[in-house]
């Protein structure tokens, strides 16, 4: 996902690759937009974020924040079939982590909620949801910071993301100040100026340099012991720093993490004291990948496992998203929808995406509504996966698009226009 910025007419969802597409459609004749990520420069992933909502259009310069506390980037989606729908089936689920986050603000203990989900089924909406209705920092509430993982991603890649985001270091930013800020707030959490070897391990997570002393030179000479002295200031930091008030730490796609970066959590909910709450979403690959996740973290983790969403739920849900339809909701179109779905809110959504690809629904410019074509019905072509999804939205673009598409993937994180077209 990324940020952007530039003279909008309306709102535009960018999301890396399909990010630049959305302004290639815009078109902008007065200046260059960029699209920026505030991430780590080996994954090029944000560690915070907006939740999703349906906000008015800012108009030039627009760069919507709807949960300011919660941290900097701005997740858009293209409005289109599949705006957020209202939340809706997990009403439980979000229950229990909100009582997860008020046990450990009540007992000044850490603990840590896992949300286990199929590609779709909701589980970073789900815990989104449940951030953006926790008070602010300003008013008693956690500071929030977000990681995801990415596939092959670099030893400790996770934790990279996450202290550049507690740091607020983004690639833009210059190295030495980079440094200087990490240290100067290391400092301030810390209460003292000697933090050289704190910032040393801290730095080798994030990707930045900071100067060697004796204590570092003989601790990377033994790994094992590097590894130790690593977990032990990751912990003393992320103590220091929650006893200045409740922190909420959320990784994102934990499944796709690396092997380092799963034991250093593992290692952090047994042991870190504080106020602490640690939520991760994840496939069920993660159960496969550590079998023993939930034995060896007995005590301090809880384990939510999403089901599909019951039909009187999906119909709901699918019935909301295709409002815009002219003279009603077609029963047709709900009933299709949630058979392909299967309980699966990403293929609700998708299945509208895929009625608007095949002609069954048609946007009439003037009233803003969908035109319903149900002879189109048999045509459409259901995604059953997610790889299919994405195969459908890119089939349906213009060549001038798909060609905006690869060179935005190909690019990297941090482009303009003039790059592009």
């Amino acid at each position: 996902a990324g940020v952007f910025e530039g003279n909008a007419n309306g709102c535009l969802g960018v999301g890396m690759s399909l990010g630049a597409v959305a302004v290639s459609r815009a078109g902008f004749p007065t200046s260059e937009p960029r699209i920026r990520e505030r991430s780590s420069s080996d994954s090029g992933d944000a560690a915070s974020f907006s939740i999703h909502r349906n906000p008015p259009c800012a108009g030039p310069r627009s760069k919507v924040k709807l949960v300011p506390h919660m941290a900097e980037l701005e997740v858009a989606l293209p409005r289109t079939a599949d705006e957020t729908a209202p939340f809706v089936g997990r009403e439980d689920k979000l229950e229990r982590i909100h009582a997860a986050y008020q046990t450990v603000v009540g007992s000044g203990s850490s603990h840590a909620v896992t949300v286990i989900g199929a590609p779709g089924s909701g589980r970073t909406r789900l815990v989104q949801e449940c951030l953006a209705r926790l008070p602010s920092p300003e008013t008693g509430g956690p500071r929030v910071y977000v990681a995801r993982s990415r596939r092959q991603g670099l030893s400790y890649g996770v934790f990279a993301r996450l202290l550049r985001a507690r740091f607020d270091i983004g690639e833009e930013l210059a190295p030495d100040e980079a440094t200087e800020r990490v240290r100067k707030e290391v400092a301030r959490v810390l209460g003292h100026e000697k933090v050289d070897d704190v910032c040393f391990f801290l730095g080798q997570l994030m990707g930045i340099s900071f100067p060697e002393s004796p204590l570092t030179q003989a601790a990377t000479d033994d790994p094992a012991q590097a590894q130790a002295l690593r977990r032990s200031i990751v912990r003393r930091f992320l103590e220091a720093d929650a006893a200045r008030g409740p922190v909420v730490l959320f990784f994102d796609d934990l499944h796709l993490a690396d092997a380092d970066s799963l034991d250093l959590l593992g290692a952090l909910i047994r042991n870190v004291e504080g106020p602490l709450l640690f939520i991760a979403a994840a496939g069920r690959e993660l159960l496969g990948q550590r079998e023993d996740w939930e034995a060896r973290l007995a005590g301090k983790l809880e384990i939510l496992e999403l089901e599909p969403l019951t039909q009187e739920v999906a119909s709901e849900m699918i019935r909301w998203m295709l409002r815009r339809s002219g003279g009603g909701v077609p029963d047709a179109l709900v009933d299709a929808g949630v058979r392909a779905a299967g309980g699966n809110p990403g293929q609700l959504a998708q299945m509208v995406r895929s009625y608007l690809d095949a002609g069954v629904l048609e946007e009439d410019r003037a009233s803003g509504l969908w035109r319903v074509n149900l002879e189109r019905l048999g045509t459409v072509r259901l995604p059953m996966s997610v790889e299919d999804a994405v195969a459908l939205r890119i089939a349906a673009l213009s060549s001038t698009e798909r060609r905006v598409l690869e060179h935005a993937a190909a690019t990297g994180n941090v482009f303009w226009l003039g790059g592009l077209v």
